[in-house]
């Protein structure tokens, strides 16, 4: 699907009843925010939508006065000296923004762009540290890398206002990615205001977020299945004639992840009919509720080990697991709504895990993202 398309779709789907004119109140925690982007001319476009949509909110709500506990180690708000050595220093800040809360960074290059989100990231990860990122660039796929690497961070690639409410309420989010040419800009600022509105839930999401915030430290920790899963997998299957997918779910993409596992051992290979493609099922196997960062992680490290070729992780919007399976070490992952998406994630970016929410994204658009992703593999495969 074209870009041009996918924007006129996102522009117009996902709403979910969002009423604007009934304005949450800002998340006093998430403040100030920092909006970085990469300096193409879509990108820049929206940062400066973005801005003036929060400014208006900043402007407007309660907690303008509240205190904020502004991260250390990042750019000044108020001009364009970094106020550490250690920060990245080809970008540069908006000074037609003078609100303090509000902090626009432009990074000429891809690798500027990359550092300065780390960067920020970095100083916020901290629980007791205020702060929240909005990243854009052209595909949203790079900023989330930079983001999701960072510990105790947790970052989302938003394409629509629910996933924007969800991955703060679930999630607890630091920080969402926008794609600047899939998104328009009014799209992109009712998203930022979602995000910045919407507070965490805790309970049993508390529970989850502790074991994605353990992964790293974790590196033994897998789900159950996967061990009999792998035996049985590469016993039926040899590395030259068959590509590798392990799967993994919660509870609440049980049916999509069943769909996509017939989908995959059904498939042959572009351009090989010999070749085929195998699953290796990580779980869950039921409908009772789970724990997400364990799939993630089992899928992740079965990619970043070798013991397969590519992984795809599926839950409720997608973010709680994508995270999940990022916090492994060798693992670069996207969560995509549309094939082109996918499709991109693989040849520009060298994706291995593909992540797909289940109450986003139908069975059948869900079949066309795994297409895809894994013929974008293979083409990238025979290439080279």
């Amino acid at each position: 699907m074209p870009y041009s398309d996918e924007r006129n779709q996102h522009e117009h789907s996902h709403s979910h009843n969002h009423n604007h004119s009934n304005r949450g109140e800002l998340v006093s925690s998430l403040l100030p925010v920092h909006i970085v982007h990469t300096a193409d001319t879509l990108s820049t476009a929206m940062a400066h939508a973005v801005m003036e949509h929060i400014t208006r909110m900043v402007h407007e709500s309660s907690t303008v006065n509240a205190p904020v506990n502004t991260p250390a180690n990042t750019s000044s708000p108020v001009n364009n000296t970094p106020v550490s050595t250690s920060s990245p220093t080809n970008s540069t800040d908006n000074t037609s923004n003078t609100d303090s809360r509000i902090v626009v960074h432009q990074c000429i290059r891809d690798y500027d762009f990359f550092q300065h989100i780390t960067h920020i990231a970095t100083s916020i990860a901290n629980p007791s540290v205020n702060g929240s990122i909005i990243a854009i660039d052209m595909h949203g796929i790079q900023s989330f890398h930079a983001a999701v690497a960072v510990p105790g961070i947790v970052s989302a690639q938003c394409y629509d206002e629910f996933t924007s409410q969800m991955t703060r309420a679930h999630n607890d989010a630091k920080c969402i990615t926008l794609a600047s040419s899939i998104l328009s800009p009014s799209l992109g600022s009712r998203i930022a205001e979602l995000f910045l509105t919407t507070e965490f839930e805790g309970g049993r999401h508390a529970d989850r977020l502790r074991l994605l915030h353990g992964i790293r430290s974790s590196a033994t920790a897998t789900a159950t299945a996967t061990a009999t899963a792998t035996a049985t997998a590469t016993a039926t299957a040899t590395a030259t004639a068959t590509t590798l997918i392990a799967i993994g779910c919660d509870h609440s993409a049980l049916q999509h992840k069943n769909e996509i596992k017939a989908y995959i051992e059904g498939m042959t290979v572009p351009g090989s009919s010999s070749h085929v493609c195998k699953v290796v099922d990580v779980g869950t196997n039921t409908t009772e509720s789970v724990h997400y960062p364990n799939y993630g992680e089992a899928v992740g490290r079965l990619v970043a080990s070798g013991e397969v070729h590519l992984g795809i992780v599926i839950c409720g919007t997608g973010v709680g697991i994508v995270n999940a399976a990022s916090k492994v070490d060798g693992v670069r992952s996207t969560l995509a709504l549309h094939p082109s998406t996918a499709y991109i994630s693989q040849s520009m970016y060298s994706c291995n895990v593909l992540a797909i929410g289940a109450r986003t994204t139908g069975v059948g658009v869900a079949l066309e993202l795994v297409e895809s992703f894994v013929t974008s593999w293979h083409q990238y495969r025979l290439a080279h």
